[in-house]
């Protein structure tokens, strides 16, 4: 049995290992714009997460703000009124 060798040619060999080396260059350089892409997406969750709970805080405060204006407001009507305001 006869074997056939190929010609090699180290153009081709050049040609193929170009070609792997833009392979591997684009696969890491579409890594780093996913991994990119997830650091922006942690990001704008946390950002998301703090504007909750300012919108939270700011519940709070306003709930708070509106049961001091009522409570205010029924002691000056009790006291325009001329009655004493009921202990509690």
């Amino acid at each position: 049995m006869h074997s056939q060798q190929i010609p090699h040619s180290l153009s081709t060999e050049a040609a193929v290992t170009a070609e792997a080396e833009a392979v591997l260059t684009a696969a890491a350089v579409f890594m780093v714009e996913v991994a990119a892409a997830f650091t922006a997406a942690a990001e704008a969750s946390m950002v998301v997460a703090d504007l909750m709970a300012a919108v939270a805080i700011a519940g709070c405060v306003a709930a708070a703000s509106m049961a001091a204006h009522g409570l205010l407001a029924q002691e000056v009507v009790t006291k325009a009124a001329g009655r004493e305001p009921a202990a509690v």
